[in-house]
Order: structure tokens, then C-alpha cells, then sequence
């Protein structure tokens, strides 16, 4: 009988090798599972980095610049592509045998141990190089350039723009201090507008208007009306020039009046005297002839056809009396409606007084403010751009307020209610009824009484300070002359020369950003010089720089507005320096990111305008801080104006005269500079080359020999035509500077190498998604996969990436 083996060793052996099969096979499928994710995230990330290493080499090569060109040789970006190249990328990570087939070495399958697959990959998002309004690119160009800069290029540059800062809040202070002057101006020209309405002077906002050799007069203003003696010191006016000009328009209405009474009786006398024909006539008629001879017949019909036609005449005389008697009352009434219509214009120009002399202090006010809290800020080097004169702008006991406008209104309004109770036209007139004559008698009165009581005392002004006024228009047709051409014409010698280049805006990054700027306007000097246009002609000047950085901002934005202006110094060409080696769209590189024109020579305009205006700023500063200039232009301003009793008016023409000379001479810096020359940043007054006489007759040949003189002086605050437009790159608008940058990157390449290039294919970072899956090969409990997406014995992961230079 065979010995029964019960086996229980065997079954245990097999139940606890199940068991450490089980954990074996476990902890590979766990393994697995987070190796084929770790695989995966590994593979899409140097999938991206393999992508990002396809870079368009033109745009770095040329500008130093990383963008990954999504167009592939199109216009447009093509990012299924990029997807398909990410795919190729990761398989040659997932199938290391792939494109081994024709080797004659293959790779076992147990390299491929998670025979992961790629369900799908899409790019989430994109940043392009326009994007962020250009910092992507603008990061990279600074980047780029941190280690390239030398320092002292940093350092001279920022002592440009401090000089440049300064000269900045010094045009904000004479802007408004103008301003001030101006509102102080504004008051005076009221009180020359009532000097028009009062004693006639015609006035053209600042002087008086002339006829010939005398003033010209207007017809009608309130002190026509003189009842007194015609003298200087009657009329109160204290110059002989007006008094000769007007002495002759004075209308003394009581003579008129003495002439109508002698017409008043004339006409009384008229019709007594007809009266005693019509009764002789009468008479004559009632004779019986009855009884007379033939002769003494004819005899009494010649006495009764003189009597008939003394009676016609006196009917005749009594009609022109009648008809002259009207008129003149009609004068007399016109004489006072003018009168009242003058003493109107002058009560409203009153009203205008009180609020105007409040707007006036406050003005005042608000820049001596300003001007306090600048010598604050500055604390040294005050009077470097501020001249002592510049005080406050307040007009004292010389100017408006030295007359008692109160007293003067109280006058005029006591005129007007007696003119108001005067008689009407319709109360001068008479027919030939004699009630009317006793009626117009006793109107006449009542109108000699009103215009016997007219008083003018309290209507002085002071003209002892008058002078026929000087012709401005020599001084200043000279510069509006040789401005008709534009200011390229006037600083650059041979403007033949200057490049004809054009830029295609139909594609440009500032196109499709929509990146323009606004107001160009502000960088245009005046159109015409002259008095007519003072703030026309200051404001630009005063102005030039308000919009531009502050450099009060922090100092990493100051360094990176410094880095990039070095970048595009270092990257595009301009006037002065050419264009940079290979095709270049347009000659005038730096002058385009600056202008924003397609045309090179309008982008050269806009330069021009540019430093003229700057160095406007600058010579004016100089010229005020200079007492003999300010001296002479004070004189040429009290001749333009012809009165010295008015200082706001002859301080505003002032600075139009100076603003002016600082202008002819910003040509002449300005020349020099295109001629490759320094110029100081801030003239001293000792080097300017125009005097005042010299503007008279300025010409562009005389400018071109006056920068030719200059001395080519450099170093510590001197500046050349390079340092200006690194200045002007510095204070550019951020935004706009990026923009235009890249809208030459774009025309260059595509001009030397791909014209489809577009920069706005150009990523500068993407992101991705991708969703891989994974069979599962072994033991897959529930506690391993809880985290895992598991479907139908497949894993799935879903990653995210993001990646940029």
C-alpha cells in the first residue's frame, strides 16, 4: 500500500510564491506607472527645448535676438507644424529603434519598456515677440547688452540727461511763468482797450495802431463828446504824439447847439415875415382896379406876383430850416447813442477787470509756488537756468492796477442814466407846425443840460510813456522768410544729398500693435514769428521736453532705458554714421525709431525739429540769464509796444524777442551739429554766435558760415549729433521705440534673407499640452492606480509645459 504525502508544504510554497510574484510584479507595474510619467514629462521637455533650439538665426546673428519662427517659410504662423515637430521630437525619445531599421545593429525591444504612445499634443498659449507691449524683445536686447556696455557710456549718458532734466524743469518754470505774464498781459491789454473806447487811440492787442505819422483814431469813443477847452491838460493827455493825433475827432455838441437856436430863430423870423406877405397879399388882392389906368393895372399885378413869390421863398426858406433843424437834431442824437454804445463797451470791459486782476494774483500765485518749490529742489545751480529776473509776475502800481476802475465805472454809469433821460431822435424834429418848434426849443434844452453834465474827470490815463510804435515786422520777417522751406533747409548744407528711402508700413509691427503716436504737433516749432502769436512762439520752445522720463523713476528703469538706447545705438545706422553693414530698408535707422515716418528725409525733419527745438530751450536759458541780452531785447520790446507804462505787455514781448533770438541761434547749433561738431549742452552767452541785430536779413548761407566758425570743442559737457539722439532714445516713449525697432528688424531680414519673415510669428515662449498613454503590462491594483487616469488597461497622463527664452 503506497505511503499517502500530504502536499502542504508544496501549496503553502506556491500560495506565498503567488504572493512575492504578486508584490514583485506590483512594485514593477508601480514603477512603471511614475517611470512613464517621469518619461514623459522628460520627453515633452526637451521636445520644447528642442524646438526652441530652431531659433531664426538671421534675427540673431543680425540682432542678437532669440524668436522661434512659426511661419516656416510663410507669412503666417503655422502652429500645427510646431505641434508635429514637438510629436517628432518626443518619438525619438518614446521608439529609440526609430530610423535604426536600416542599421546593421538594431535595438532589442527591451529598450522600449513602457511603449508609451502620444495621443495628442496642442500649444494653450503663445507669446510672440510683439507681445507685452514689446518687453519680451526689449528683455532680450538689454540682456544682451549688459555685458557690452562700457560704463562710462552709462555714466556719460546720464549726465547728459541730468543736464537735459534740468533744462527740462527750467522750460516747465518759464512756461508757466509766461503763462503768468500772460494773464498779467491780458489785464493791461484790457486797459488798452479802454483807452481805445475812452480817448479814441485805435490799439492792436499791445501797441497802438498808426496812420501815417499819427495814431490812428477811431470813429467814436467817449471823450468825442468835449465840451471844454482842446488841450493836453484838459483831456488829460500827457503825450504830444496822441494829443496831435486826436485833437482834431473832438465834437463839442454846445456849438451845434448855438448854430440850431440861430436856425431856431431864423426860422421863427422866416414865418413872421411870410406871414406878413401872405397879409399884404391879401390886401393887394382886395384892391378894386376898377378905377385905375391901364399902367397902374399892370403896375398892381407886378406888386401882387412879387408878393406871391416873396411868399414862396420864405415858404421855401422855412422848409430848408425845417429840413437842417432835423438834421442836426439827429446828429446830436446820433452823437449821444455812439456815446452810449462806447460807455457800454466800456462798462463791459470794467466788469472784465476784477475778475481778471483776481485770475492774475492767482496766477501769480501758483508760480511763485512753482518757482519756490524748484529753488527748493535744486538748491545749488539755481541761477544756472533760472535768472534773477524771473520774479514774480505780478503787475504793480506801474502797470494796470495804478488806475481807479471803481471811480471810473461809477463815472461812466452816472453818464449813462443821464444819456438814457436825454432826448430821442423823434424829440428833435420839428414840422411846420410851431407847437413842435417850442417842443424841440424845450428838447434842446434838456440835451444841452445832459451834455453839460457829462463829466469825464475820473477817465485819465497815464501816456506820458507813449511812443509811435516801431515796426516789428522787419525783425521777424526775416526768420518767417527762410522758415518757408522748412528748418532742413536752413542746417543742412547740401539737403540734395539727403537719402529718398522708404519703408513698407503695410506689415510693420507698429501696424498691427496699432503703435502711433499722437501728437507730433508738439515737436514743430512756430509756423510764423511775430508779436500776433507770442505763446505760438514760446510755448514749443518752453515745452519741448514736459512729456518726456523723468528720471526720478526707479533706477532699474533708468538702466533699462539706458541699456536699450545703447542697443539700438549699437544696432541700426543714422545720418551721421550711415546705415550698418548689410541691406537696410532705410539709411536713417535711428532717426526712423525716433520720427516714426515711412520717408527717411521726413524722419530727418522730425529730428531737426527735434534738437532746434532742445537747443531753443537751452539758448533762451542762456539768454536770460544774461543781463546785458535781456537789456537789449527789454528795449526792442517797449519800442514794439510803444508804451512803457505797461510792464506785463513789454515783459511778454520780451520773451517773445528773446525766445526768438535763442531760436535763430538753436539753427546755428544745429548746423554744426550735422556738420559732425560739438556744441555745449548749456551756452554761455559769451558764445553765441548771433547777436540781436543779426537776426534782421538772416539767411541759410549765413547760418551754414556762422556753424562753420564754431569751434570743434568736445568732452565733458559738450555734445555731438550721436549724444542727441541717444538723449532722445532715452526720453522716447518705451513702447513706441521697441515697436519701430522691431519694424526695421523685420524690413532688413526680409529684404537680405526671407521675404516672408514676420516678426510677429516670432514666439518668444509657448505653452503646451500633451496627453500620453501607456499600456498596462502587469499586476494593476486598485491602490497603485487610485491616482491614475486607468481606462480599459491604459494609462493616461496629461502634462503641461511652459517654456521661453
Amino acid at each position: 500500500m503506497k505511503k499517502k504525502e500530504s502536499g502542504v508544504i508544496t501549496v503553502l510554497l506556491s500560495i506565498i510564491l503567488l504572493a512575492v510574484l504578486a508584490l514583485i510584479l506590483t512594485t514593477v507595474e508601480a514603477v512603471r506607472l511614475n517611470g512613464g510619467y517621469v518619461m514623459s514629462d522628460r520627453a515633452f521637455d526637451t521636445a520644447m527645448d528642442s524646438a526652441f533650439a530652431g531659433y531664426y538665426s538671421p534675427l540673431y546673428e543680425e540682432y542678437h535676438i532669440f524668436g522661434l519662427d512659426t511661419g516656416f517659410g510663410g507669412k503666417d504662423a503655422d502652429y500645427n507644424a510646431l505641434t508635429d515637430k514637438l510629436k517628432e521630437y518626443m518619438d525619438y525619445t518614446f521608439y529609440p529603434r526609430k530610423d535604426m531599421e536600416e542599421l546593421p545593429v538594431s535595438l532589442p525591444s527591451s529598450f522600449e519598456p513602457y511603449g508609451i504612445t502620444i495621443k495628442k499634443v496642442d500649444i494653450t498659449s503663445t507669446q510672440t515677440l510683439l507681445d507685452k507691449k514689446g518687453e519680451l524683445f526689449a528683455k532680450q536686447a538689454c540682456e544682451y547688452m549688459k555685458y557690452r556696455i562700457p560704463e562710462d557710456g552709462i555714466k556719460s549718458l546720464l549726465e547728459n540727461l541730468k543736464i537735459t532734466e534740468g533744462a527740462k524743469q527750467a522750460g516747465e518754470i518759464l512756461e508757466q511763468r509766461q503763462e503768468a505774464e500772460e494773464r498779467a498781459a491780458e489785464l493791461e491789454g484790457r486797459v488798452l482797450k479802454l483807452m481805445e473806447v475812452i480817448d479814441g487811440f485805435e490799439m492792436k492787442k499791445h501797441r497802438v495802431k498808426t496812420n501815417g505819422d499819427m495814431a490812428k483814431i477811431k470813429d467814436s469813443f467817449i471823450k468825442k463828446i468835449w465840451t471844454g477847452t482842446v488841450d493836453r491838460n484838459s483831456l488829460s493827455i500827457d503825450n504830444d504824439w496822441l494829443f496831435r493825433s486826436v485833437q482834431s475827432h473832438y465834437k463839442n455838441p454846445l456849438t451845434n447847439i448855438q448854430g440850431i437856436r440861430g436856425e431856431l430863430s431864423s426860422l421863427s423870423d422866416c414865418v413872421n415875415m411870410q406871414e406878413e406877405a401872405s397879409r399884404r397879399y391879401q390886401q393887394l388882392l382886395a384892391v378894386d382896379t376898377s378905377q385905375y389906368t391901364r399902367e397902374e393895372k399892370e403896375s398892381h399885378a407886378d406888386e401882387i406876383d412879387g408878393v406871391q413869390e416873396e411868399i414862396e421863398n420864405y415858404r421855401e426858406e422855412e422848409e430848408r430850416l425845417i429840413e437842417n433843424l432835423n438834421r442836426e437834431g439827429a446828429y446830436l442824437t446820433n452823437i449821444l447813442d455812439d456815446e452810449a454804445d462806447s460807455i457800454n463797451n466800456a462798462l463791459e470791459i470794467l466788469g472784465e477787470m476784477k475778475p481778471l486782476s483776481e485770475k492774475v494774483k492767482e496766477e501769480t500765485a501758483k508760480y511763485g509756488e512753482a518757482l519756490k518749490k524748484y529753488k527748493e529742489d535744486r538748491k545749488e545751480g539755481v541761477s544756472e537756468n533760472i535768472p534773477e529776473a524771473l520774479s514774480t509776475a505780478e503787475p504793480g502800481a506801474e502797470g494796470a492796477l495804478q488806475y481807479d476802475f471803481d471811480g471810473m465805472k461809477a463815472c461812466l454809469s452816472a453818464n449813462k442814466a443821464l444819456i438814457e433821460n436825454c432826448p430821442k431822435q423823434n424829440d428833435l424834429s420839428l414840422s411846420s407846425n410851431k407847437t413842435s418848434w417850442e417842443a424841440y426849443e424845450k428838447n434842446l434844452q434838456v440835451y444841452e443840460e445832459c451834455v453839460r453834465s457829462l463829466d469825464f474827470s475820473p477817465l485819465k490815463f497815464s501816456y506820458s510813456g507813449c511812443m509811435k510804435p516801431k515796426d516789428s515786422n522787419p525783425f521777424f520777417e526775416g526768420v518767417n522768410k527762410i522758415l518757408d522751406n522748412g528748418l532742413m533747409e536752413l542746417v543742412i548744407e547740401d539737403t540734395g544729398r539727403v537719402s529718398k528711402n522708404k519703408i513698407n508700413t503695410s506689415e510693420l509691427p507698429t501696424s498691427i500693435m496699432n503703435s502711433g503716436v499722437a501728437e507730433k504737433e508738439k515737436n514743430k516749432p512756430a509756423k510764423e514769428f511775430g508779436l500776433d502769436n507770442k505763446k505760438e512762439v514760446y510755448s514749443p520752445v518752453f515745452s519741448t521736453l514736459k512729456d518726456s522720463l523723468n528720471l526720478k523713476e526707479e533706477g532699474i528703469d533708468i538702466l533699462n532705458n539706458a541699456l536699450y538706447s545703447e542697443y539700438v545705438n549699437e544696432h541700426f545706422g543714422d545720418y551721421l554714421r550711415g546705415p550698418k553693414a548689410g541691406t537696410k530698408v532705410l539709411s536713417y535707422e535711428k532717426e526712423y525709431i525716433l520720427g516714426e515716418e515711412e520717408k527717411d528725409e521726413e524722419n530727418l525733419k522730425e529730428i531737426i525739429n527735434k534738437i532746434v527745438l532742445f537747443r531753443s530751450l537751452t539758448d533762451t536759458i542762456a539768454l536770460l540769464t544774461d543781463t546785458k541780452s535781456r537789456e537789449e531785447a527789454q528795449v526792442m520790446a517797449a519800442g514794439f509796444v510803444g508804451f512803457t507804462g505797461m510792464p506785463a505787455i513789454i515783459e511778454a514781448v520780451k520773451y517773445v524777442i528773446i525766445v526768438t533770438w535763442g531760436f535763430c541761434e538753436a539753427l546755428v547749433d544745429t548746423a554744426a551739429l550735422f556738420s559732425g561738431k560739438n556744441v555745449p549742452v548749456i551756452k554761455q552767452k559769451k558764445d553765441f554766435s548771433l547777436g540781436l541785430t543779426d537776426i534782421l536779413g538772416l539767411t541759410k548761407a549765413r547760418i551754414i558760415e556762422k556753424a562753420s566758425h564754431m569751434k570743434a570743442d568736445g568732452g565733458l559737457g559738450y555734445v555731438d549729433y550721436e549724444n542727441y539722439l541717444n538723449i532722445f532714445l532715452f526720453l522716447k516713449n518705451r513702447e513706441s521705440k521697441i515697436y519701430h525697432s522691431m519694424d526695421l528688424i523685420q524690413e532688413n531680414l526680409r529684404a537680405e534673407y526671407e521675404g516672408s519673415f514676420s516678426i510677429k510669428n516670432c514666439l518668444a515662449g509657448f505653452g503646451a499640452e500633451g496627453e500620453f498613454q501607456m499600456e498596462s503590462r502587469f499586476i494593476d491594483f486598485p491602490f497603485i492606480t487610485k491616482d491614475k487616469e486607468l481606462t480599459d488597461g491604459v494609462y493616461s497622463y496629461h502634462i503641461k509645459k511652459d517654456y521661453a527664452y
